[in-house]
């Protein structure tokens, strides 16, 4: 799964070892069409808010319950400019609107 299938949850990540949930999304495309992938993210972005908010997300897992939530997306190629503004607006307002916390790694890099 990746970041074009937009109604689908790539992968949820917790144990019981952790106080973290993190959800995955997986993202290959490159920055060259940044309002296209930027479009992509976002609207991936609100299918795992829908499932947070819901409640989906405990009640399919759990273990989650009382739980840090993370989405975590993991890139192929690094953030421009413009997805970096995004990632910081998107990561504030997933904070004070559900308690998540939006991290970006890419195989060159740790978490921002």
């Amino acid at each position: 799964m990746s970041i074009i299938e937009n109604e689908v949850i790539d992968s949820v990540i917790c144990g019981r070892d952790t106080n973290d949930v993190v959800l995955l999304i997986t993202d290959h495309m490159d920055w060259s069409n940044i309002q296209e992938h930027l479009l992509l993210l976002q609207t991936k972005l609100n299918t795992y808010i829908s499932f947070i908010e819901s409640g989906q997300l405990t009640t399919d897992f759990p273990i989650s319950v009382n739980k840090r939530t993370k989405i975590l997306v993991a890139g192929a190629h690094p953030l421009v400019h413009e997805a970096n503004v995004f990632y910081e607006k998107a990561d504030n307002y997933l904070r004070n609107q559900i308690s998540a916390e939006l991290l970006f790694v890419h195989e060159h890099s740790e978490s921002t």
